[in-house]
């Protein structure tokens, strides 16, 4: 009954009932999270902020569903199928090994993205927003991200099937939304295996002490084992390191771009304006 029970879930995720599902779920958890944020009157909700990051995901929108699902997904269908080194005939088994992959993937290449230049300038406006909340989740630019691929790739050699790893990758892309909810916080034994909002919280703030820690998407002990952990200690300031207050989603998305450009702009030679697209974000040019 299990293995029947797990390819009905793995057939409802991969569906397209699932995507309105979600998208439902999600609409109601940012009307939720506005309500309860004006009842509790802890702090502000910038309904401005929120907006312009609600409209950089619905332009991004067509071009995520490309280079985020249908290009990676041929990849990966073609290598599973002519490439595969192994065959796996457990569906619990192939659910694992594709959840832990995809993680790991997660980590690195988020990793990556903040400590590798021309990755950086994709990744930062996801850091744009001064606020922290559902909608932060939307602040996406199209090309960001996109290396998983190749490290999931790790999965199709192992005789993962391509519709179980979709589904992994989907139902984890539905808990990155939770992660980002501001009116969750401590959740005990938890914070010890997996990303919770407290700790994604610690992720997007600003403070030297918080800079590229918790890089996790569902589970927090790869941070804790390769060494990028940050528990929660002081409130978090969401943020860049150096704030923008742009609300246009059009330039907004922009904004990592806008800096690259601008170190490149000032390089001395050729060596250094290549540098710029390899090195920290904090480097600069001599």
């Amino acid at each position: 009954m299990l293995p029947l029970a797990l390819d009905s879930i793995i057939a409802f995720v991969n569906g397209l009932c699932f995507w309105h599902w979600l998208a439902s779920v999600y609409l109601g958890l940012i009307i939720f999270e506005r309500f309860h944020t004006r009842a509790a009157g802890a702090h502000e909700y910038d309904t401005q902020d929120a907006i312009c990051s609600i409209a950089i995901g619905a332009i991004g929108t067509v071009v995520q569903f490309t280079l985020a699902l249908i290009i990676p997904l041929s990849i990966y269908t073609f290598v599973y199928q002519e490439w595969q080194l192994v065959t796996i005939d457990s569906t619990a088994i192939a659910i694992g090994a594709a959840f832990i992959v995809h993680d790991f993937a997660h980590y690195w290449v988020h990793r990556l993205g903040h400590r590798v230049g021309v990755f950086w300038s994709f990744h930062a406006v996801h850091h744009s927003s001064n606020a922290f909340n559902h909608t932060t989740a939307l602040r996406l630019f199209p090309t960001d991200g996109r290396l998983k691929i190749l490290a999931g790739l790790v999965a199709a050699l192992c005789g993962v099937p391509p519709e179980i790893y979709l589904a992994a990758a989907l139902l984890k892309s539905g808990y990155s939304m939770w992660t980002h909810a501001s009116y969750i916080r401590g959740l005990a034994w938890m914070e010890w295996v997996f990303v919770t909002p407290r700790l994604h919280m610690v992720h997007h703030a600003s403070q030297t002490e918080y800079l590229d820690r918790n890089y996790g998407q569902v589970l927090i002990i790869w941070d804790r084992i390769f060494g990028t952990f940050a528990g929660y200690e002081k409130e978090p300031i969401s943020g860049l390191v150096h704030p923008v207050h742009d609300n246009n989603p059009f330039t907004a998305q922009l904004v990592g771009i806008r800096d690259l450009a601008a170190k490149i702009k000032l390089a001395p030679c050729w060596r250094q304006r290549f540098l710029c697209l390899s090195k920290p974000p904090e480097w600069t040019p001599r």
